[in-house]
């Protein structure tokens, strides 16, 4: 099972394959963007639940712009 911290990791890469900002994916998915100034600062690892959010959200645009 990976850890939050690998699932965070993999939210960042898809982010970047995506070209926009881990800010701008927060404010798409609802998610406070403390959520990802904490994680770059090694404060915290979020949540799985708000992992889950950002992890759907890319799901929405990457299958957006598959549709191009």
């Amino acid at each position: 099972m990976e850890t939050r911290e690998q699932l965070m990791e993999q939210v960042r890469k898809r982010t970047f394959a995506a070209r926009m900002s881990l800010y701008a994916l927060c404010k798409e998915a609802g998610v406070s963007g403390t959520v990802i100034t904490r994680w770059i600062k090694s404060a915290n690892t979020p949540s799985l639940k708000t992992i889950g959010k950002l992890e759907r959200q890319l799901d929405i645009i990457e299958q957006d712009r598959a549709a191009w």
